[in-house]
């Protein structure tokens, strides 16, 4: 016969088997289907009942106004929409970006980063949001800027031999500001 020891030892185990295979089908269940919103997406709370239940394992939703909505594998071929091909906030971003000159330590690097209206506002923000940083200030400091010459006083004196070879550095960047 089997003593009291090993059959509570046993039916731990048992217990503790069951208490987490159940735990992990609840798991499974629960996050098969659930459809998770942040709070930066765009709610389609008043869309929802005409989502079928099979549409949603493609997990392809996109919402390009209030009234119209891509569901499913049609969300990738996006060239057979009428109206993609003059849609006129592509046609904004496609736009060339004027230049502004370079600002001179004369006319006060302090005010560089001052917001002056909203669309100063709007570019700080998306600067901040796209790149991690004030494009605002970027953009108002021009592309030509002098680097200035940070070296020791005894390193500026020395020369290099002439038939040294030439060196270049290219750093690539991805998803960088035209700016920086």
């Amino acid at each position: 016969m089997i003593s009291t020891r090993y059959v509570s030892f046993l039916s731990g185990i048992v217990i503790a088997s069951l208490t987490w295979a159940f735990s992990l089908y609840l798991y499974s269940r629960l996050t098969q289907n659930a459809i998770t919103t942040s709070p930066t997406m765009l709610s389609l709370s008043n869309h929802r009942e005409s989502i079928d239940k099979e549409m949603l394992r493609d997990n392809i939703i996109i919402a390009r106004n209030e009234k119209q909505i891509i569901i499913g594998k049609n969300a990738y071929n996006l060239k057979s929409n009428k109206d993609s091909r003059n849609n006129n906030l592509l046609l904004q971003q496609l736009q060339p970006v004027p230049v502004k000159p370079a600002i001179t330590l004369e006319q006060g690097l302090d005010e560089l980063g001052m917001v002056k209206n909203l669309e100063d506002q709007q570019k700080r923000d998306e600067g901040y949001k796209n790149y991690a940083f004030n494009v605002l200030i970027s953009d108002n400091l021009g592309i030509r800027r002098n680097i200035p010459d940070t070296r020791h006083k005894l390193c500026r004196a020395q020369k290099y031999p002439i038939n040294l070879a030439n060196a270049s550095i290219i750093i690539c960047f991805y998803n960088e500001h035209y700016t920086t």
